[in-house]
């Protein structure tokens, strides 16, 4: 029994810090698209600070010439405010111009987002996207997308913050990722 828990906890660490590694180095390429994944939106509309970090990174993708437009994705929070229009007014209020953010406000989660992205694509004409999101959520994001159809992902993480629920964030992404890779796509 002992050595099936130190079996476990070797699986979830070495799992982990490939999480990390994976989500701290940036594959960042010129695409057609960025997607920023969303996260929490404060009851004023304005996106919480880890939900900035991420849209700033896009915006500076963006400005870089990375990519010509932003995808916004989404769901309605606890707050009772949609994350992709509170995401879109944010980029606005920094001078990207609406013809170049799209919003998905049905990416209530990863899985969505990706599907949303996938169709979105194929109407395009696109092959090519940056996911941009929290460090330890891009092996997920990337996954996820890739099982979606988008035919190529590259990923860009907002600024690394530790704060004490990192370990708990890892955690769910170790769960999460498993499963999304047995999830029906």
């Amino acid at each position: 029994m002992l050595s099936f828990l130190l079996l476990g906890l070797a699986w979830f660490v070495v799992h982990t810090a490939a999480i990390v590694w994976v989500g701290i180095h940036d594959d960042v390429q010129p695409a057609d698209v960025i997607c920023v994944l969303g996260n929490k939106v404060l009851p004023s509309g304005v996106p919480s600070l880890r939900l900035q970090e991420r849209l700033d990174r896009a915006l500076a993708l963006y400005r870089e010439g990375k990519a010509p437009t932003i995808v916004v994705s989404g769901g309605l929070g606890r707050e009772g405010v949609y994350e992709g229009d509170a995401m879109a007014a944010y980029l606005l209020a920094r001078g990207v111009p609406p013809e170049a953010v799209l919003v998905d406000n049905q990416g209530i989660d990863t899985y969505h987002s990706a599907q949303y992205m996938s169709r979105l694509m194929v109407e395009r004409g696109w092959r090519s996207c940056i996911v941009v999101s929290t460090y330890y959520h891009l092996a997920r994001a990337r996954l996820a997308f890739r099982h979606a159809g988008v035919p190529v992902v590259y990923t860009a993480h907002a600024q690394v913050v530790i704060t004490p629920r990192e370990p708990w964030q890892w955690l769910r992404e170790f769960v999460g990722y498993y499963a999304y890779a047995l999830r029906p796509y």
